[in-house]
């Protein structure tokens, strides 16, 4: 698994990749290493193109969906990136959760359309 954590060239949004098989544990992880480029954005783009949610049950995404919320005040929107339609399930979940917490959430299949819905405002 590996992460990216890095703030837009446009320096609009944080963008978040995922790469490889994710756990739980390495979401909380991504979610403590990227809190500081919040300060700078109240948008993020989380890119899961490279990465699978197999390994993580819904109720630990459910956990995980708190915590983002507890951790990440200042997010009102998020554009994520599915890796596979197999896990569409996952990341709809995943969506759910942050809308119910007041977040506008999109979901897309290509980073390109992603990006122009984050700078589109």
């Amino acid at each position: 698994m590996g992460t990216e954590v890095k703030l837009s060239a446009e320096g609009r949004y944080v963008l978040l990749k995922h790469t490889g098989a994710l756990r739980a544990d390495d979401m909380i992880n991504t979610l403590k290493k990227s809190l500081p480029s919040y300060d700078y954005d109240d948008s993020i783009l989380v890119d899961f193109s490279s990465a699978s949610l197999r390994r993580i049950s819904l109720l630990e995404l459910d956990d995980f969906g708190t915590s983002f919320r507890q951790e990440v005040l200042a997010c009102r929107r998020l554009a994520l990136v599915s890796g596979s339609k197999t896990e569409n399930a996952f990341f709809s979940h995943l969506a759910n959760l942050l809308i119910i917490d007041g977040i506008e959430v999109e979901l897309f299949e290509e980073i390109k359309v992603a990006k122009a819905w984050l700078l589109n405002e």
